[in-house]
């Protein structure tokens, strides 16, 4: 880890006459690095120029709340669906890439091999929590659970061995082929990839 510097940095960059280049796009792929990226909302009148992308609903009402507009987000909320609706570079395109410290790559390789310049900034790292007693025992009585990201089922089995509820809900396919990966069976899977899309199918699913 960088502790932060590379995020520092690039915020400094934004709202300062330095030489450091601006980037063509910003790339948000959740609201957490919406959050850890625009800090305070001292970055909204610097962004002037510069194109956004979101990935996701709940990251696109983040930066819209936080006065930015957003200019690109895909039908599919998954990095593959960005993929295909992101736009050809300019000479020397840029994008900015604000994530977690630990992410997959497919954007910013996918973007690479399109011809863009990506630059990944660590914004936030996910760390797993280390439940106690009283909630391994909530979990073994639970009837469902539902898994928003792939690091969410990894940190499950993590805190909790592969033992899930009778009923697994995942929110698209990444999340659902992290749990195949680690040997749990998911039998509710949304079509559209967001939490209340997810909380919905799971509903149907109990109340068959």
């Amino acid at each position: 880890s960088d502790g932060g510097a590379a995020l520092r940095a690039a915020r400094s960059s934004l709202v300062s006459a330095t030489a450091r280049r601006r980037p063509d796009w910003l790339l948000f792929t959740s609201a957490n690095a919406v959050a850890a990226f625009l800090g305070d909302g001292d970055l909204t009148g610097a962004l002037e120029g510069i194109a956004v992308a979101a990935v996701g609903v709940r990251t696109a009402q983040a930066l819209e709340g936080a006065g930015v507009g957003v200019d690109l987000v895909p039908e599919r909320f998954v990095a593959e669906s960005l993929l295909a609706a992101f736009p050809e570079p300019p000479a020397g395109g840029l994008v900015w890439f604000p994530r977690a410290e630990v992410a997959r790559e497919v954007l910013p390789e996918g973007l690479a091999r399109m011809g863009w310049q990506v630059e990944v900034i660590p914004a936030y790292r996910t760390v797993a929590a280390r439940p106690g007693e009283a909630l391994r025992s909530e979990v073994r009585r639970a009837d469902a659970v539902v898994f928003a990201s792939a690091s969410a089922v990894t940190g499950f089995v993590d805190a909790y061995g592969t033992a899930t509820p009778p009923v697994v809900a995942a929110i698209g396919p990444v999340t659902a082929e992290r749990a195949r990966q680690l040997g749990i069976e998911v039998q509710v899977q949304p079509e559209e990839h967001t939490l209340d899309a997810t909380i919905r199918a799971l509903a149907e699913h109990l109340t068959r």
